[in-house]
């Protein structure tokens, strides 16, 4: 583990033998960092990352992961946001460029904005079909009166262009595991 001069947290494991990696970016920007108005951004923009970016259509980026025989993926939790990349060995700077790229060039597009909320919805929806997320979000909202822990993933019906993560895009808020 070691933490390079911007702030930004690098871990890593090396598995001689080992012919495949993991890498990925955790991002210390769960749903507990939001705010009412900002609620839900962080699961916003996770699903937005990967419709493009300026160097990479959607297509391309599918196209280039499969090529690659990868795994590209995120989820978001209260705690933090990740995106991670699972590939061969040799494919980790590629991989690493994917994950960098979606990170800081996604593009935004308001046609994606209206289909992903859609998405959105429909995956809150199969989420309240489980008991346990049920309970453990209720939990939560008890637990947690007037602080944004309260919740996991509550969806911002009226989102329309995302609030930038002013501060939880920094190095410092940033972890870089491979």
């Amino acid at each position: 583990m070691s933490t390079l001069a911007n702030g930004l947290t690098v871990a890593t494991e090396a598995q001689s033998h080992a012919q495949t990696a993991t890498v990925g970016v955790w991002i210390d920007a769960g749903s507990r960092a939001e705010t009412d108005k900002t609620n839900g951004t962080a699961h916003f923009l996770e699903h937005m990352a990967f419709k493009g970016t300026n160097r990479r259509t959607q297509h391309a980026l599918e196209l280039e992961v499969e090529n690659l025989g990868a795994h590209l993926n995120a989820y978001t939790s209260r705690e933090q946001t990740v995106y991670y990349a699972k590939s061969f060995r040799k494919d980790v700077p590629a991989a690493v460029d994917i994950i960098s790229d979606i990170l800081q060039n996604s593009k935004l597009d308001n046609s994606a904005i209206e289909r992903e909320r859609d998405v959105i919805l429909r995956e809150q929806q199969e989420v309240d079909k489980q008991l346990e997320e049920v309970v453990f979000d209720h939990l939560h909202a008890v637990a947690f009166q007037g602080l944004p822990a309260r919740s996991h993933l509550i969806l911002l019906l009226t989102f329309s262009r995302p609030t930038p993560w002013t501060n939880h895009t920094r190095p410092q808020s940033q972890h870089l595991i491979h």
